[in-house]
């Protein structure tokens, strides 16, 4: 074989693994500074790796065996990979059906962080939130903290309202939201 062929493959492959790892870093980078735009998920929801560095080791485990820890190789060169998606970056706050969709507590915090934002003090409930609430009684928690949220700023709600949302009953659901909406005159916010 020629001499040049030989050198081919092995320059290829270098090549093809250094701009691999630049589009991992680049699109980590973009994540973390908010380049790709609110609610970008950079990994599948069904996957099973749901972080940049995990995601180079197991590039690492199955394609480069014997080449030592890749994510202290890139951290070396003054790369830290930072992006974990977790389920709430996965969330779709769209609503369909008013009652089943509040149902969890997450769109109800959310909204109760947009209604405060521009409040004192913003508050940050989705990291308080259980997600993904499948029990009930993880459901009730949730709600229950954007009702105490929305008490302490003023919002009359009433405790067994919370239930209500919980189980999905559509006619207190939207007597809660009206009340919300009441609160922060909407109407004024909002050109009609």
């Amino acid at each position: 074989p020629d001499t040049q062929d030989a050198g081919f493959e092995p320059a290829l492959k270098a090549l093809t693994l250094k701009r691999f790892l630049a589009l991992v870093l680049l699109l980590d980078q973009a994540h973390q500074r908010d380049v790709l735009g609110n609610n970008t998920c950079l990994f599948n929801k069904d996957a099973d790796i749901k972080r940049s560095d995990a995601f180079l080791v197991l590039l690492n485990r199955e394609l480069l065996k014997g080449e030592g820890d890749l994510v202290k190789h890139v951290h070396h060169y003054g790369y830290k990979l930072t992006v974990e998606q977790s389920s709430l970056d996965e969330y779709s706050y769209q609503i369909t059906n008013l009652a089943e969709d509040l149902r969890d507590g997450v769109r109800l915090a959310r909204l109760t962080e947009l209604m405060l934002a521009h409040s004192a003090e913003p508050v940050n409930l989705l990291s308080q939130l259980q997600v993904p609430a499948s029990s009930r009684l993880q459901k009730m928690h949730n709600v229950k903290l954007a009702f105490q949220c929305l008490k302490s700023n003023g919002c009359f709600l009433l405790d067994s309202s919370i239930k209500d949302v919980v189980a999905g009953h559509r006619e207190n659901t939207l007597n809660t939201l009206w009340r919300i909406l009441l609160h922060f005159k909407v109407n004024e916010l909002v050109d009609t």
